[in-house]
């Protein structure tokens, strides 16, 4: 193992500090040694010649320690070494440390509350001792100990020293219960209570309540503190703390620097249940919502015994079911909402985890489309809510010829029921979508139209004689899919007359219409026609009205 300079000189100096009764914090600035596999730290009461030597093992990567248990008031040797990969041991720094004493105040003038801060009923089962009595039996037990077993005042400590006696005070030793009363609420908080009366002016509770941490290769011990100065107050409550925790929680009494440990007790919080995993939730359709996950993977099948499932809108009162698999369909909700999906695993003991959660929207309802309207330009298409919620509607048009382009999407609010659709080509086929969103859901009514082909234009008719006339028009702009003209005619105001007559190919732009009524006014019309027996395709129709006489007759 290499080093910058001397091992022992690495480190300027252990820092100790009493974080605790009986424990300390102990760092040291970071080394900057190769190879070291570890860090030893020693600690002995450097009175006791025959006390054990005990030893923390501590990662390298580390540089600092907590050791606890220490006796009260006893000077102890603190030694840190590094261990090398060769197993070779190098002496880094020492430090000696004198704990702090643990003291029973024996001038207690008020008279305690036997309420303790508690009900009468635990006041009767926990037996408040008299203060006094308490503090004139220590002092009698300090009196009267020796070797290592010694509970006394300041004075009587000083004299024993005087004397050459060393008195230590062990932990077990700290005065019993003075009404102390904790317990431990749900998880993560614990209630402290106990007798009102032992503080005089000047002088102020203080709670300290600490755990400990497990680690791979040293425990740690979490110590906190919370001051109580409210006068009378006998109470405090601890929360925020690590579930399923074993908690020491000590009681002492604060005189300027002097503090007095008047009781200690220990308590563990709630254990908490894994709550369940991988938890999903999709739609099936407006009113079903499909939620899945998995076991917690702490806890063994044979312990799960059902799971709790709720599934409302957001921001409801959860509604809870008792079900035995890991998926279930909620069903009958409303279309087109957000929802809270939760889930909770209930154990063989009947003990419940918190819920695991999540969100998830139905889909909204579709659009039902009515009758689209055409020209030979544009589509305008209409449609009516169904029922649920619907943010907004998304309305896309597509031509089925690959190089048209797309239309849309034109993105509506809810309310517009129609949109319209322009500069598209005569004789065309569509494919429109009309999308309903609600979050990240929608669903898309669809179906196809065509536009309308294009009409002839300027028809006339002029008489040959007095039972035939002559139509002309100009044929219309894409005569590529026209395939040729039909031919409308009947008596003004008598439908049923109506004959028809068919003129192809679309080139044609002349023809004769015959057998037509003396002195009779008919009603004339043409349209194009195009497309496929399976699609048929027309125009709009323009008109003329001929008379038995020779007259030309305006487009309309």
């Amino acid at each position: 193992m290499s080093a910058t300079g001397d091992a022992a000189t690495e480190v300027a100096e252990l820092i100790i500090q009493e974080v605790a009764p009986m424990v300390v914090d102990i760092r040291w600035d970071h080394m900057h040694l190769d190879n070291v596999k570890r860090y030893t730290l020693n600690y002995t009461p450097l009175a006791n010649e025959n006390a054990k030597r005990e030893e923390k093992s501590i990662p390298p990567s580390n540089t600092a320690a907590t050791v606890d248990q220490l006796v009260p008031d006893t000077e102890y040797l603190f030694d840190l070494s590094a261990v090398g990969t060769d197993d070779q041991v190098h002496h880094v720094a020492s430090k000696k440390f004198t704990t702090g004493p643990v003291q029973v105040a024996a001038d207690v003038a008020d008279t305690p509350d036997t309420n303790c801060g508690s009900t009468e009923s635990d006041v009767a089962e926990k037996s408040c001792p008299d203060v006094k009595s308490i503090v004139q039996e220590i002092e009698e037990r300090g009196s009267h100990s020796q070797g290592n077993g010694s509970y006394g005042t300041r004075e009587q400590k000083g004299a024993s020293k005087d004397k050459g006696t060393s008195q230590k005070m062990k932990e077990n030793d700290v005065p019993g219960p003075l009404c102390l009363k904790v317990v431990a609420v749900g998880k993560t908080r614990i209630d402290v209570s106990w007798q009102a009366g032992y503080v005089q002016a000047g002088s102020h509770y203080k709670v300290t309540y600490s755990c400990v941490k497990k680690g791979l290769v040293y425990n740690s011990v979490s110590t906190k503190e919370k001051t109580v100065t409210r006068p009378g107050a006998h109470c405090t409550i601890l929360d925020s703390l690590d579930p399923n925790k074993e908690y020491t929680v000590c009681l002492y009494r604060v005189k300027g620097r002097t503090q007095t440990i008047l009781c200690k007790q220990t308590v563990t919080t709630g254990h908490t249940i894994p709550s369940p995993e991988s938890l999903s939730a999709r739609p099936r359709d407006c009113t079903t919502l499909e939620a899945s996950w998995t076991r917690p993977a702490q806890i063994p099948k044979e312990h799960v015994n059902a799971y709790l499932v709720s599934c409302v809108p957001a921001s409801s009162k959860d509604q809870w079911e008792r079900v035995g698999s890991t998926t279930y369909v909620f069903k009958n909700l409303d279309g087109g909402t957000k929802h809270s999906v939760k889930v909770k695993c209930v154990c063989v003991d009947e003990s419940v985890s918190e819920p695991v959660d999540t969100t998830a929207y139905t889909k909204p309802s579709p659009v039902k489309p009515y009758q689209p309207e055409c020209s030979h330009s544009s589509i305008r298409l209409n449609w009516e809510f169904g029922a649920g919620k619907t943010q907004s509607v998304e309305v896309t048009l597509v031509s089925d010829h690959p190089t048209q382009k797309v239309f849309g999407p034109q993105k509506l609010i809810k309310k517009q029921t129609t949109v319209l659709f322009e500069g598209l080509s005569p004789g065309t086929t569509y494919k429109y979508e009309i999308k309903t969103v609600s979050g990240d859901q929608g669903n898309i009514s669809e179906g196809h139209v065509t536009t309308m082909l294009c009409s002839p234009g300027n028809l006339k008719a002029e008489q040959q004689r007095a039972n035939a006339i002559e139509l002309s028009w100009a044929p219309p702009t894409n005569m590529d899919k026209v395939s040729g003209y039909i031919v409308t005619y009947s008596v003004k105001g008598a439908s049923e007359s109506e004959q028809t007559k068919e003129i192809c190919p679309a080139s044609v732009t002349r023809c004769q219409v015959t057998d037509l009524l003396d002195d009779t006014e008919y009603d004339v019309s043409i349209r194009s026609f195009g497309g496929t027996k399976d699609s048929p395709l027309e125009s709009a129709s323009i008109s003329a009205d001929p008379r038995p006489k020779t007259v030309t007759f305006p487009c309309k």
